[in-house]
């Protein structure tokens, strides 16, 4: 290799290294934007989704309940709604529970526990909603019962049953909704919806213990 090669490479060794020294400093010396602690939390201890029912949502049979007693482990724990409407817990024995918003099943422990636990702090999760579901019946992927744990369209409900058979009459689908001793029926035809709507405007929304009948 030729003299003026050497010089040559070692200049070029020079320009890399004062490049990745300045990199370095620049690194150095910009503050780091800190980690912050909710997002710490919550990849250790991800929120349950079902903190998203609404307050006003009545319990029901074979939901799953999680009571939490602050400082209490012992007291806390998860329980399924007895198909008497009743949940079983340590000290104060049985509650009734279907029918009641997680506030009032709130109230409603921390009253039974008050004779044993000074002040009780105490939170009422629904872990599980088993309780209202909606049905999906006829010439669909997927037949079968789905729960109804968030406001739902047909076409929505349709959907999560996998979509239509290729036999399915799709201009004459049938919701039956049974109200007390009466039962109503509903008609929609998906392909005049199809037709008209780009988004879910129009779409029966189901209730539970819907069945939806696909022909």
């Amino acid at each position: 290799m030729s003299t003026k090669s050497i010089v040559s490479a070692l200049a070029a060794a020079g320009l890399f290294m004062t490049a990745a020294l300045v990199t370095f400093a620049q690194q150095k010396d910009t503050p780091q934007r800190p980690v912050s602690r909710y997002a710490a939390k919550a990849s250790n201890d991800p929120t349950p989704l079902t903190n998203a029912v609404a307050a006003d949502y009545r319990i029901g049979v074979s939901d799953v309940i999680n009571v939490s007693v602050w400082k209490d482990a012992d007291l806390s724990r998860s329980v399924p709604v007895r198909p008497d409407g009743r949940i079983s817990l340590p000290l104060i024995g049985d509650l009734d529970a279907a029918g009641k918003t997680t506030g009032e099943l709130r109230d409603l422990v921390v009253a039974r526990l008050k004779p044993y636990v000074p002040d009780p702090d105490v939170t009422i999760i629904v872990e599980q909603i088993n309780s209202q579901k909606y049905f999906v019946i006829g010439s669909v992927a997927k037949p079968g019962s789905y729960p109804l744990t968030a406001p739902v369209t047909v076409v929505e409900a349709l959907a999560a049953a996998g979509g239509f058979a290729g036999w399915a009459k799709t201009s004459d689908i049938m919701v039956i909704r049974h109200k007390g001793t009466q039962t109503e029926r509903i008609r929609f035809n998906y392909k005049k919806w199809l037709k008209k709507n780009a988004k879910n405007s129009g779409s029966i929304e189901i209730q539970n213990g819907d069945v939806i009948v696909v022909r």
